[in-house]
């Protein structure tokens, strides 16, 4: 599978569904979901959002089939340094602070042993 049309065409056939429903579920206009998954276009942000929810499958996956971020290396991959700079520069700034926030916070726990 090479591209983000291939990757969608293959997760609607998995959960039986037409470009229609997933037009209707996502808000996508049929025309733009047909451009989509034919390669005529890439899907923007919020179109790989409402995507995700609409399959119910984590974002990071929908961007990775994007091309946005990296594929995983394994199933049990952590968001890289990468994938943590394209959500804070995508977030808008009220995000941001939580995103830091977080940080701050999870930065002062105790160090796991592996």
């Amino acid at each position: 599978m090479d591209n983000f049309g291939d990757w969608l065409d293959k997760q609607l056939k998995l959960l039986d569904l037409s470009q229609a429903d997933l037009s209707r579920t996502t808000g996508i206009t049929t025309a733009h979901m047909s451009r989509l998954i034919s390669g005529q276009r890439k899907p923007g942000n919020d179109a790989i959002l409402s995507i995700a929810r609409a399959l119910k499958i984590p974002p990071e996956d929908v961007f990775r089939a994007a091309g946005i971020l990296p594929p995983a290396i394994d199933p049990n991959h952590t968001p890289s340094l990468g994938e943590w700079m394209k959500m804070f520069t995508d977030a808008d700034p009220d995000t941001r602070e939580q995103l830091l926030a977080m940080a701050r916070a999870l930065s002062n726990l105790p160090k796991r042993k592996k």
